[in-house]
């Protein structure tokens, strides 16, 4: 379940297409050309995708226990997107994307050049958006100048013991400061931007603080606070059925018949979506070029290729992706089997197995089933 109470309208993210004709035909022909190819399931694109995930850095100081990374997971190298590689990225594919978002495993604000690339991509007129936990903020005057235009900003509780229940090595009154500090800078600038979103995964030991937590988001600036129900463990979905990533979240998840369970009593999601979109619209780049097919994957083995040692068209276009697609072309279709010994994180995906598996996506975990 997911539950957003607004204080602020949403600035039109549409008016920077003004400033460039010759770049929104260029993204809305790309946007029409990758919409047709999703609908025929195309094996083969001639588009770009539409919107990337670009992970300036995945280390992070926080060790969130559902986290992969926070966790201690091995499997994914650690380190930050050099300004060179993503300014390389940016000028192959940034005239066909619409929206970039510079985050995955990581604390993108640990990475220093994270404000020149935002400031890089809204030249491309790219929509900018980035998820922090905002323990550690280099400069509040630097972020608004850049153009962000939505920050989402990690806050689990409105009370310190609380909140670092999960947010482990964080800091509830440094984040604060730290919010108020971009919105003081938001005010002196008579800027709307960035978007403030304060985001709270909900918690069976959390619940109680959501009042108190929208008063804090509304005190300290933010435009927005969003209640999203906590799901389990990120990263190694594709390997797992549901009842196991429920059975590492049990310290932390909702009971079942409670509204902000995203599972069912048969540990099912509740709310399943039909389409997996990633194969066509979406790939997540990693710091180090690695391109993983989802924003869900974490070991690097799975990964499809390295766009920094090729192009991210040599890559969206390879082998792997053409399995990938064909995989999830054919398990639509109720005929599918995984080849033996077979690699491809697609190809062994639980989702893909679940169209043939007549269930739906009822056992697929969540971060398969939001909108980008």
């Amino acid at each position: 379940m997911i539950k957003t109470i607004t204080f602020r309208e949403r600035p039109n993210p549409g008016k920077i297409y003004l400033n460039s004709p010759r770049l929104f035909l260029k993204k809305t022909l790309n946007s029409i050309r990758n919409e047709k190819e999703l609908e025929n399931r195309s094996l083969y694109l001639r588009s770009y995708p539409v919107f990337l995930n670009v992970d300036a850095t995945s280390i992070c100081q926080l060790k969130c226990p559902l986290c992969p990374n926070g966790a201690g997971y091995e499997g994914r190298s650690r380190g930050k997107m050099s300004l060179e590689n993503y300014k390389k990225l940016m000028d192959e594919v940034g005239d066909y994307l619409i929206r970039i978002y510079l985050f995955n495993w990581g604390e993108p604000l640990l990475n220093d050049d994270v404000f020149e690339m935002v400031a890089y991509a809204r030249e491309k007129l790219i929509q900018t958006v980035f998820s922090t936990n905002l323990n550690h903020l280099p400069s509040a005057e630097k972020l608004v100048a850049s153009g962000l235009d939505s920050l989402k900003i990690s806050i689990d509780g409105a009370t310190p013991g609380t909140y670092e229940k999960y947010r482990r090595g964080g800091n509830l009154d440094t984040v604060l400061k730290n919010l108020k500090l971009i919105s003081d800078e938001k005010k002196r600038r008579n800027s709307r931007l960035p978007y403030m979103t304060w985001q709270f995964l909900v918690f069976k030991y959390n619940i109680g603080e959501m009042e108190a937590a929208t008063k804090l988001a509304k005190e300290t600036g933010c435009d927005a606070i969003q209640f999203i129900g906590g799901h389990s463990l990120m990263g190694l979905m594709p390997f797992s059925k549901v009842p196991e990533l429920v059975a590492k979240g049990k310290d932390y998840l909702m009971e079942r018949d409670s509204e902000w369970s995203i599972y069912n009593e048969k540990d099912e999601l509740k709310n399943p979506a039909s389409v997996c979109k990633w194969l066509w619209q979406q790939a997540a780049i990693n710091w180090n070029g690695s391109v993983s097919p989802c924003s869900g994957v974490f070991p690097e083995k799975y990964d499809f290729g390295n766009c920094f040692e090729s192009t991210l068209r040599d890559v969206w276009n390879n082998d792997a992706f053409h399995r990938a697609r064909e995989a999830v072309r054919k398990a639509e279709l109720g005929d599918y089997k995984a080849p033996e010994g077979s690699s491809n994180v697609c190809e062994l995906c639980a989702r893909t197995h679940n169209y043939v598996d007549g269930v739906g996506l009822s056992r697929m975990p969540a971060v398969f089933l939001s909108e980008a």
